[in-house]
């Protein structure tokens, strides 16, 4: 009798598990979803958001690159603030301060302060992001359901790039662009109501808790903000003094938080990014191919509203469809690409090389364009390019939870995410300054031809990463 009845409890405790496990995994891949549309949905018309808010020319830069800024300066300092104080905690944190951040926007009298929550955004999103795929890694254990749920976390970074601009193309024309702000306010309230409703954590127990690396994250933050700076300000002149200084001073920062990390663990300190973990090759396969990922595809696709709309007056709504399009091809490979043998067969690290060249071969295609001149030339690159991104994002999640070690699901997520960031803030500068000057339909040619081999040179070096 016994034993029927501590098997029949084993039976619902596991069931209660996978029920927690499917919850956490929705939950999660809502807030993800939230965090990329907020990304993507200012990039379809900036002209047009800068004018509203007075903001000019030069001023546009830096609305469109606060939250890539906030990004890359905060994902790492939550990743490991989650593994620490749990998970569910930083996830809702960022949730809600997420919404706060979006009601500022929507808000927002000028572009300072637009800016400003932009940057709040990014840090709050980065605690999404990070403390989310910790969520998802702790919740499957089991190798082929985890490959699984860490493919639904790359469709859902596929779905918010496909909906965001279309939530602005069409909420902009309904109300103005303000109005899919306030909206995507309510949404992130949402999460963060839902995030509580998941199973607590918390985190590392006390006596294994490493202290704040308040030194650490300051010089990562600095470095991190000085390198986007300098990419912004390089669009209108990369050997300026106002863009070399700048990036100058974030290399030098850079240096600086390393040696600072080395010097914590030197001195038996936990560092908030152990450097050890970067001479793993899994992991530092996993942040090169999240680079590439953000230098080439992210910031060709951000870029393309702008020669349809400049150089064919196609309007809002095509190039918010065509990014819908390679958004959701990239969500139906991610979904079901972990239950592909082939895929199965060949491990994370071969999945994001072959995801990097094969949209390396699209971006090329998407060259077309330039010959072309109607926006129906970019369709076959685009499309070869979703298909291959959806396998990339799902192989990048594979990567880099499998190369952490036990119980760093989120300062790998803040690692890979980081890379992805920056690597899109420094990508869109590359094509806008490689485009800009060659004119609007020449220039995108030209720079989906950079866009092409930066991402089958990432391609080549996570293959060199056995």
């Amino acid at each position: 009798m016994s034993a029927v009845l501590s098997g029949a409890a084993a039976t619902t405790a596991a069931g209660d598990d996978a029920r927690g496990a499917r919850r956490a995994l929705a939950v999660v891949c809502a807030g993800t979803v939230a965090v990329l549309i907020h990304f993507t949905m200012p990039l379809l018309i900036p002209r047009q958001i800068a004018a509203g808010l007075h903001a000019g020319s030069g001023g546009a830069v830096w609305l469109m690159s606060g939250m890539s800024l906030g990004l890359a300066a905060a994902l790492l300092p939550t990743g490991a603030l989650a593994d620490d104080r749990g998970r569910r905690r930083v996830f809702t944190a960022g949730a809600a301060l997420l919404a706060a951040a979006t009601v500022l926007c929507a808000a927002a009298p000028d572009g300072a302060l637009f800016t400003a929550g932009r940057i709040l955004q990014g840090a709050a999103g980065a605690a999404v992001l990070a403390a989310g795929l910790g969520l998802v890694a702790d919740s499957y254990r089991e190798p082929f359901e985890r490959a699984r749920a860490i493919g639904l976390w790359g469709a859902a970074l596929g779905l918010g790039i496909a909906v965001g601009p279309v939530l602005m193309a069409y909420g902009s024309d309904a109300g103005g662009w303000r109005t899919p702000f306030w909206v995507m306010a309510a949404a992130s309230a949402a999460v963060a109501g839902l995030g509580l409703t998941l199973r607590r954590d918390t985190g590392r127990p006390d006596a294994e808790r490493r202290p704040v690396d308040a030194v650490g994250a300051l010089l990562l933050a600095a470095a991190l903000a000085a390198i986007v700076a300098g990419c912004a300000l390089g669009r209108s002149g990369w050997t300026r003094p106002q863009a070399l200084v700048p990036l100058l001073a974030g290399v030098a920062l850079l240096g600086a938080f390393f040696a600072a990390e080395a010097r914590q663990k030197a001195r038996g300190r936990a560092p908030m990014l152990d450097p050890a973990l970067l001479a793993h090759r899994g992991f530092a396969g996993a942040a090169v191919g999240a680079l590439a990922t953000g230098l080439a595809p992210i910031s060709l696709v951000s870029y393309l509203p702008t020669p349809l709309e400049a150089g064919l007056g196609t309007g809002a709504s095509v190039p918010a469809w065509l990014i819908f399009g390679w958004s959701g091809l990239s969500v139906v490979t991610a979904t079901f690409a972990p239950r592909a043998r082939l895929l199965r067969a060949v491990g994370a690290r071969t999945q994001v090389a072959a995801g990097l060249a094969v949209s390396g071969i699209g971006l090329a295609g998407t060259a077309a364009l330039a010959a072309a001149g109607a926006w129906q030339a970019v369709l076959p690159g685009l499309a070869v390019s979703g298909v291959a991104t959806g396998v990339l994002n799902g192989g990048l999640g594979r990567l880099a939870v499998e190369s952490a070690p036990e119980g760093s699901g989120g300062l790998a997520s803040g690692v890979n995410n980081t890379a992805r960031y920056t690597g899109s803030s420094i990508g869109t500068a590359v094509v806008v300054s490689v485009a800009a000057p060659a004119g609007s339909l020449h220039g995108f040619g030209v720079a989906a031809g950079v866009t092409a081999g930066l991402a089958l040179l990432g391609a080549a070096l996570v293959r060199r990463f056995r």
